[in-house]
């Protein structure tokens, strides 16, 4: 006999480089959309004591944010995040040590996708050890079209 009970849908789970939260919290728009997913519940977002200093210095350095905003800042990335020390260390991105750090985080959470604003280095890879590396804007895309599905699958 079937069970009428639907299983719940694994939350997609992702990891934020640096660039997507700057923008999240300086500018707004599709990166902070994706903050917002992890306020409601609908993606597990994952970061690492890297991505948060480094966050903390471009506030601090580059947009000048006054210490207290920054701390507010990062308790509340904290507060959305679950939190990841990786253990491996990586050498894929030649000459881009920030990049190697994010990708080892990627790969210790083992999470489904990496979302990052670096056309440059990053992007090109569009898949590592099995997590997709998406734009902000292809991530907020490709869960759109996700959506659609289960809600077709249900029908």
């Amino acid at each position: 006999m079937k069970s009428d009970k639907k299983e719940p849908v694994p939350k997609i789970k992702i990891l934020l480089d640096t660039n997507v939260i700057i923008s999240a919290l300086y500018l707004g728009g599709k990166p902070f959309k994706i903050l917002e997913l992890a306020r409601s519940g609908d993606v597990e977002i994952y970061l690492s004591p890297f991505i948060l200093n480094e966050t903390c210095q471009v506030l601090q350095d580059k947009l000048h944010w006054e210490a207290g905003k920054i701390r507010r800042a990062l308790a509340y990335l904290e507060s959305l995040a679950k939190i990841v020390q990786p253990k491996l260390k990586l050498d894929v991105v030649k000459g881009n040590e920030p990049d190697n750090r994010i990708l080892e985080a990627a790969v210790e959470s083992m999470v489904d996708c990496l979302v990052t604003g670096d056309s440059r280095h990053l992007q090109p890879l569009r898949n590592f050890k099995g997590i997709a590396i998406l734009s902000p804007a292809d991530f907020l895309d490709s869960l759109l079209v996700q959506k659609n599905a289960l809600r077709t699958d249900e029908s």
